[in-house]
């Protein structure tokens, strides 16, 4: 199983200069950033949205939504169940590279956990 610990590591990824993991009520878990709260809302209707037209277009997942911001720290929206996390990339850098280190991590983080699964504190 994961733990709030594992997801601290995110920081040291390449191309991440943010990340925040929100229960889908929009409570954030873990953040390394100060004013987290004011972006769970916007990951988890994010999250929320891009289920609905996976579910309404017919698909079996989403990886992720980006969402490419003015000041080019874009956000990246990943669906983990009963969680969302947000990853804001790093100004300039590559986001398929970014994308690519984070679900690396992800992939690892489920290996972990693969008889226990979830996120535990």
């Amino acid at each position: 199983m994961a733990t709030l610990n594992d997801f601290k590591r995110l920081a040291d990824l390449k191309g991440v200069k943010y990340y925040i993991l929100v229960k889908r009520d929009g409570a954030v878990v873990s953040a390394n950033m100060e004013d987290a709260v004011v972006l769970s809302s916007t990951i988890v209707m994010s999250g929320l949205n891009s289920e609905g037209l996976e579910t309404k277009m017919g698909g079996q997942r989403h990886r992720y939504l980006t969402i490419e911001r003015s000041d080019g720290e874009d956000l990246v929206v990943f669906s983990l169940g009963n969680y969302f996390l947000g990853i804001i990339k790093i100004l300039n850098c590559d986001s398929l590279q970014a994308i690519t280190e984070v679900i690396g991590f992800l992939k690892d983080l489920t290996m972990k956990g693969k008889n226990h699964p979830g996120i535990r504190d």
